[in-house]
């Protein structure tokens, strides 16, 4: 059984092997962590937009970017417009996605915000929830991190 950890603090500073956040289907990343990521990750953030243009990135599908140098960078797709529009299936099933990744990449630990429970408007609790659940069934480990 794996962990699902809780921190505090700069999602950013994690010692994870990979960082997974939410993101629409429409290619922006305009606010939030979402526009952080965008700002640390350029040519991640090109890639998004390359798969949301193309429709292949979908609502409850995932986009994983592995750079050079830093950890595995995945996109996990909870809603199809920017805004309070994701769902916790599509949530979920992207989550599935990206630790399913991370286990066959040797990836132990996957960090994440409090996904689909800011601006993506689901509510905190139940969210947790169904992390739990999906970091309990998985051999990753699972970090989620709130700001201090």
């Amino acid at each position: 059984m794996t962990k699902l950890i809780h921190k505090k603090g700069d999602l950013f500073t994690s010692n994870a092997g990979a960082l997974a956040h939410g993101v629409n289907t429409r290619g922006a990343m305009g606010a939030g962590i979402a526009k952080q990521f965008r700002d640390r990750y350029p040519e991640m953030y090109k890639e998004y937009r390359v798969q949301c243009a193309d429709k292949t990135l979908v609502p409850g599908g995932m986009m994983g970017w592995i750079p050079e140098e830093g950890p595995a960078i995945y996109n996990v797709a909870s809603q199809d417009f920017p805004g309070p529009h994701a769902k916790i299936e599509w949530l979920s099933a992207g989550l599935w996605n990206a630790l399913r990744d991370a286990e066959q990449r040797g990836i132990q630990t996957v960090a994440i915000p409090r996904i689909g429970s800011g601006i993506g408007g689901i509510p905190q609790e139940v969210v947790e929830a169904y992390v739990r659940g999906i970091a309990e069934a998985s051999p990753v480990d699972v970090e989620i991190w709130d700001l201090e």
